[in-house]
C-alpha cells in the first residue's frame, strides 16, 4: 500500500494499481480526476479499479457526480440529472451508483434547499396531484413526512400555523378570500390554527363559537354549556368524566352550581405538581398561581385549609398522547445520570422557582408600600434570592476559626464574615457595623411574609448595597431578570393583592 501526501505529486505514478482509497475531500473535480486517475492506467491482466471512498457521508460527497463528469450546478441542477447524463462520459464507460447512495444524493440537496423553497415546492405537487388547490386538511395529508418534520417545530415556516396567510403568498386567495383575512373572522381561524388541543375542553369551547355553520363572534355561559354537554355526550369524548365520581354525573349537571364542602368549615385540595425531569418554566408555575390565588379566596372566605402537591417521577411520556418514551429517562440519557439522582435535583430546583415566585410576589407588594425606600426592597430580593438559591454569604460564623461572636468584618473572597482577630491576618477586608450585620442576618433567616416588615438608616442601606455589589460581582455570572421586572413594574403589585 503507497500513501501520496502531496496530491501533486506527479512522480507517483503505477499503471498496475488496481485500488484507489479516497480519504481527502475536495471540491475540485482537476483534483478529484487526478486522484481517480492515478487507478485507471490501463495495464497488463489489470480488468478493474476498486475505489473505496472513505468520504461517502461527508457533506459535499453529492458532488461525486459532478467531479466525476467535470460538470457543474449551473449545468445541471441535481444530481440525479448528472447520473442519468449518459453522454458525459468517455465511449466505453459508465457509472453504476447504489440507489442508497442516489436517494443520499438527494436528501443532501433538499437538504442544502431553503426549507420555505421545500414547502412551496410540495404545496405545488400537492396541487398538481389534485387538479385543485388544496384545503388545510388535503395538504396536511398528503405533504411529504420529511418535509412535515422540517416545519413541526418552526412556526414561523410551519404553514398550519396560519393555512391562510401562506395561500395569500402563494396567490392563491380569490379577492372574496382576500377581503375578509383581515377580519375577526381570519383572526378567528388563524388562533384556532395556532391553538394546541392537546386539552380535550379547548374543542368544545371552540365549537361554542360555531352554532348552526354559523361562526359566532360573541358566546355566552348558555353557549358553552350546550357545546361542552354535546361534546362529551358523543362517543367516547366523556370516557374519562364517567369514570371519576365527582364528574360521572355530568350529563345530569346544569350550569352552574353551589360550592358545597364535605365537612363544614374545613376544605382539603389536592393540586398536580411538576414532573421534575427540567428546570420548571413560566408555563408550569402558573399551576401553582392559580392553586395558590384559591386558597387565599377560601381563606379569605373563613375555610380551614388542608392541601396537598404531588412530585411526578416516572410515568409522563414525551407526547401528549401516552406515546414515546419516559421524560425521565429520555433525560437521564441525557445527562448520563440515574433517574434518582434527575428527580432528587430537579425537584430541589422547581420547589425553589415556587420559593423565587413568592418572593417576586412579595417585592412586587413592597414596591406599592409608600413607607419602604425601593432601593431597600432591591437588596432584600437580591440577597433572599441568592438565599433561594443557596448562593448566599455566610454571615453567622467567622468563616476562618468559626467563632459565632463579634463578626464585625466582612472579607468577600472568603465568602461572609470574619472576627476581629482573623479580619487583621486578612487584607481586603470591610468593617461591619452591628446594625448591618443583624440586618443581613434577618434577611437571610426570615420567612418570605417577614420579609419587607421593616426600614434600616440610609447608612446602614449604603453598606448593604456596597456588600451586595462585590459578592454579587464576585460569585455570581448571571443577571437578575427578576431584578428587572422589579426596576420596571413599581406600579404593578397593587392589581394582585387581595
Amino acid at each position: 500500500m503507497i500513501f501520496s501526501v502531496d496530491m501533486f505529486n506527479e512522480g507517483l505514478d503505477i499503471a498496475a494499481l488496481d485500488m484507489v482509497l479516497m480519504l481527502r475531500p475536495t471540491e475540485s473535480p482537476t483534483i478529484f480526476m487526478q486522484q481517480l486517475g492515478r487507478g485507471l492506467r490501463l495495464s497488463k491482466d489489470k480488468q478493474y479499479l476498486n475505489v473505496l471512498d472513505f468520504i461517502g457521508n461527508y457533506k459535499k460527497a453529492n458532488l461525486i457526480p459532478y467531479l466525476i463528469t467535470g460538470t457543474t450546478k449551473k449545468e445541471f441542477k441535481r444530481a440525479s440529472e448528472v447520473i442519468r447524463e449518459e453522454t458525459l462520459l468517455p465511449e466505453g464507460c459508465f457509472i453504476d451508483f447504489d440507489f442508497q447512495l442516489i436517494d443520499l444524493f438527494e436528501k443532501m440537496e433538499k437538504s442544502t434547499q431553503k426549507i420555505e423553497d421545500l414547502v412551496v415546492e410540495e404545496y405545488e405537487r400537492v396541487k398538481d396531484e389534485l387538479g385543485h388547490r388544496p384545503t388545510r386538511v388535503e395538504f396536511f395529508t398528503l405533504m411529504n413526512e420529511g418535509i412535515y418534520h422540517l416545519v413541526k417545530s418552526k412556526a414561523k415556516l410551519n404553514p398550519f400555523k396560519n393555512y391562510l396567510a401562506f395561500l395569500q403568498r402563494q396567490h392563491d386567495l380569490s379577492p372574496e378570500e382576500e377581503a375578509w383575512l383581515s377580519t375577526p373572522a381570519g383572526a378567528f381561524l388563524t388562533m384556532i390554527e395556532k391553538t394546541s388541543l392537546s386539552k380535550t375542553y379547548k374543542l368544545p369551547t371552540f365549537l361554542a363559537f360555531i352554532q348552526n355553520g354559523v361562526l359566532q363572534l360573541k358566546i355566552d355561559d348558555d353557549d358553552l354549556y350546550r357545546a361542552f354537554l354535546d361534546f362529551y355526550s358523543k362517543g367516547s369524548n366523556g370516557v374519562d368524566l364517567l369514570r371519576d365520581k365527582g364528574t360521572a354525573n355530568f350529563k345530569e349537571r346544569r350550569k352552574k352550581e353551589d360550592f358545597n364542602e364535605l365537612n363544614k368549615g374545613e376544605i382539603t385540595m389536592y393540586s398536580c405538581g411538576p414532573t421534575v425531569y427540567n428546570y420548571a418554566h413560566i408555563g408550569n408555575l402558573r399551576t401553582y398561581v392559580f392553586m395558590d390565588l384559591l386558597r387565599r379566596v377560601l381563606k379569605y372566605d373563613g375555610y380551614k385549609l388542608k392541601g396537598v402537591m404531588n412530585i411526578t417521577d416516572v410515568g409522563h411520556l414525551t407526547s401528549d398522547g401516552d406515546e414515546g418514551e419516559d421524560k425521565m429517562d429520555k433525560r437521564a440519557k441525557e445527562t448520563g445520570k440515574t433517574p434518582k439522582e434527575i428527580a432528587d435535583y430537579y425537584t430541589r430546583e422547581n420547589l425553589d422557582a415556587v420559593h423565587m415566585l413568592k418572593l417576586l410576589y412579595q417585592s412586587l407588594r413592597a414596591l406599592e408600600s409608600s413607607s419602604l425606600d425601593n432601593r431597600l426592597v432591591r437588596r432584600i430580593f437580591e440577597l433572599k434570592a441568592m438565599v433561594v438559591n443557596g448562593e448566599y454569604p455566610n454571615v453567622f460564623t467567622c468563616l476562618k476559626c468559626g467563632k459565632e461572636k463579634e463578626l464585625w468584618y466582612f472579607h468577600v473572597k472568603s465568602g461572609g464574615t470574619l472576627c476581629e482577630e482573623c479580619a487583621r491576618q486578612t487584607a481586603q477586608t470591610r468593617e461591619l457595623g452591628k446594625s448591618t450585620l443583624y440586618t443581613l442576618q434577618y434577611i437571610i433567616t426570615a420567612k418570605l411574609e417577614k420579609l419587607y416588615t421593616f426600614k434600616v438608616s440610609d447608612e446602614v442601606l449604603k453598606d448593604i448595597a456596597q456588600i451586595m455589589d462585590e459578592y454579587m460581582g464576585f460569585y455570581i455570572d448571571k443577571e437578575f431578570h427578576s431584578l428587572r421586572v422589579l426596576e420596571e413594574n413599581e406600579g404593578f403589585a397593587s392589581r394582585f393583592r387581595l
